[in-house]
């Protein structure tokens, strides 16, 4: 079955298995596949993987966090991990591993925080997107590591 046309894989996920789940309300253990990451992107990062999922208690998450701009969110998402600008280290001790951000036309940065996890049954690391959130704020990034930037990658084709 494909996604119905206008509707990101993550709108069809939520639709899927959790519409109906009151806030608290007990979330399935389900996960779908967000994106492949490019080539580059997954060797300038070193990341064990070049595919991110999400589970569904992270995307009830973001759902009940940005559900007047669900669309936006969710397209912005695949944008920011497909396409990003920049990649960063995150900091020890916050959530996640890496920031994937998408600079947006106002000049706010969407953030998508990706952890690398392993996965007990296959016993091996996966990218797993925790939260995402929209930053204006000039300075939130100086503290990171910059692992990769779309700029960069531009140059070292020329």
């Amino acid at each position: 079955m494909g996604v119905p046309k206008g509707q990101s894989v993550l709108e069809r996920f939520h639709e899927t298995h959790l519409k109906n789940i009151p806030n608290g309300g007990h979330v399935p253990d389900a996960t779908v596949l967000v994106v492949r990451l490019q080539p580059a992107v997954v060797a300038a990062c070193n990341l064990p993987s070049h595919r991110v999922y999400i589970k569904a208690r992270a995307l009830k998450h973001i759902y009940e966090r940005h559900e007047d701009d669900f669309s936006f969110v969710t397209n912005n998402i695949w944008s920011a991990l497909k396409h990003p600008a920049q990649v960063y280290k995150n900091v020890d001790g916050k959530t996640g591993h890496r920031l994937f951000v998408r600079v947006m036309d106002n000049n706010k940065r969407f953030v998508c925080v990706v952890e690398i996890t392993e996965v007990a049954q296959a016993n091996q690391p996966a990218l797993f997107i925790t939260t995402v959130f929209r930053n204006g704020r000039e300075n939130y990034l100086k503290k990171r590591e910059l692992l990769w930037a779309r700029q960069t990658e531009l140059i070292k084709k020329m």
